[in-house]
């Protein structure tokens, strides 16, 4: 089976930030930096929710994404530390430490866009018509739809 990737999807994505891996359990932190026409993502959650495939989703604040996401060389991943620490250098010096240790260069991935299937776009209609149905302040004068709760707070 051929997965269609489009070039408008990976454009849509930050040239850098966190974004979160999506997958069966808990989403992963990761880390996107572009380099020429590329884009690369990084975890220090190796091979968190990549299928066999390399299919994935990112989320980018409140946007999902579906992405391809294929293995790099090994011998990108000094280019790839340069350009992580170019981008993140303002970061705390651990965070960036972590991000370009032999571990977390074990998962990278070269990031294409790609179209949902029609599972996956079923998948995410129900997600969205169950968000909208339970959205907390239903009903509630003067909270809006879908708000939730600080979590910087208690």
């Amino acid at each position: 089976m051929t997965i269609a990737t489009t070039r408008p999807e990976t454009d849509a994505l930050p040239t850098g930030g966190v974004v979160h891996l999506l997958g069966e359990e808990v989403p992963a932190p990761a880390w996107l930096v572009r380099v020429g026409e590329e884009t690369f993502l990084r975890s220090t959650t190796p091979h968190a929710v990549v299928d066999a495939r390399g299919r994935g989703r990112v989320r980018v604040g409140a946007t999902d994404r579906h992405v391809v996401l294929s293995e790099v060389a090994p011998e990108m991943h000094d280019l790839l530390d340069d350009a992580f620490r170019a981008t993140y250098g303002r970061c705390r010096p651990d965070q960036v430490a972590d991000m370009v240790s032999d571990d977390a260069a074990a998962s990278t991935y070269r990031v294409r866009g790609r179209r949902p299937t029609v599972a996956e776009r079923l998948g995410d209609l129900v997600v969205a018509w169950r968000a909208r149905t339970t959205a907390p302040g239903r009903g509630v004068p003067g909270v809006r739809r879908g708000a939730d709760a600080c979590p910087c707070t208690p």
